[in-house]
């Protein structure tokens, strides 16, 4: 289960009915920004803003508050581009992630997200409870849908937002609509070529091709129909391992047929080395038997067999002196 870690935030930790003032540095091209806005994001979920100051050509200041947070209050110091937000007696429900943004252009640029704990309770970490989960395999192509609560015909534009680590959100881009023409602007190196944009009645899709690891993260859309943004629809990306390659029909058909062969060749070789034991055994044994019984030379054997045996005879009657040389009887025997 993915959870948001306190890494890349500050964390401030008060006890429930006391006062706390969070600080965010805006960095500013001119010496004067017109108008800083805070949020609070909590359980992962879509921000919601807190109030806006809005600076005057008389460098007076203008607060509007939002969602019914009327126990803060925000001032600004132009000298030093600094915004704080003061919270009196703090609840429980206080809890959450804060973090301000401008609008030098056509979106939010937000900075220093300041994670507020209230002592007594649990430490809170950002579940997926009030949020879609959408999980896609590494390479595959995402879609995150937004529904706008806002009338189609008034539908002007809409920003998308990437949030992780529990960081202030980050633009991807923003498309605005005029005459039934839409015009995308990029922000924060995304582009095109990774991710698009598309609306349809009062929903706006966001589609990633090729999704890598570090696309996972908190996605939501907003708009800005008054000194505001809202925003709509959390989405948490997850992105898992590659799907493994498989093998091919034909390759594991031909893995089958290998197999087969083998087996078959194998078998044919130990059959062969067995006869082959087997020949060698007898030849052996063949060798080193004893002495060859005589016998009656059969009728039907030839006159060189009968040569053999009296030469073989007549070689033992040398080595034998005690044998009758005049021994008129000879023995004729077939030898192999």
């Amino acid at each position: 289960m993915a959870v948001f870690s306190m890494s890349l935030s500050t964390s401030v930790v008060v006890r429930e009915g006391q006062s706390v003032q969070l600080k965010c540095s805006v960095i500013v091209k001119d010496a004067r920004f017109p108008s800083v806005t805070w949020l609070r994001q909590s359980d992962q979920s879509a921000p919601v803003s807190i109030l806006t100051i809005t600076n005057t050509d008389d460098d007076s200041r203008i607060t509007h508050h939002e969602n019914n947070f009327k126990h803060m209050t925000g001032t600004i110091d132009i000298s030093t581009h600094t915004s704080t937000l003061k919270i009196r007696s703090v609840s429980v429900s206080d809890a959450g992630l804060y973090y301000c943004g401008t609008q030098p252009g056509n979106h939010m640029i937000y900075y220093n997200a300041t994670y507020l704990n209230i002592t007594g309770v649990l430490m809170a970490v950002f579940s997926q409870s009030k949020s879609t989960s959408v999980v896609v395999r590494e390479g595959q192509s995402a879609q995150m849908n937004c529904s706008v609560i806002e009338d189609y015909e008034r539908f002007i534009s809409v920003t998308w937002l990437r949030q992780t680590d529990q960081s202030a959100p980050v633009s991807i881009l923003s498309t605005s609509r005029k005459s039934n023409m839409a015009n995308t602007q990029y922000h924060n190196s995304f582009s095109c070529k990774h991710m698009t944009e598309s609306t349809t009645n009062s929903t706006s899709t966001l589609e990633i091709r090729s999704v890598s690891v570090s696309d996972a993260g908190l996605y939501y859309c907003g708009t800005q129909p008054g000194n505001h943004m809202i925003y709509y629809n959390a989405t948490y990306l997850n992105i898992t391992a590659p799907e493994p390659v498989s093998e091919s029909p034909d390759t594991a058909d031909n893995g089958e047929l290998c197999s087969g062969v083998c087996v078959t060749v194998l078998l044919v070789l130990g059959v062969l080395s067995a006869v082959l034991n087997l020949v060698l055994l007898i030849l052996f044994l063949t060798k080193h038997r004893g002495p060859v019984s005589q016998t009656s030379l059969p009728p039907d054997q030839g006159s060189d067999s009968v040569n053999y045996a009296t030469l073989s005879f007549s070689a033992k009657k040398k080595r034998r002196n005690n044998f009758q040389t005049d021994n008129p009887h000879v023995i004729y025997a077939a030898t192999r």
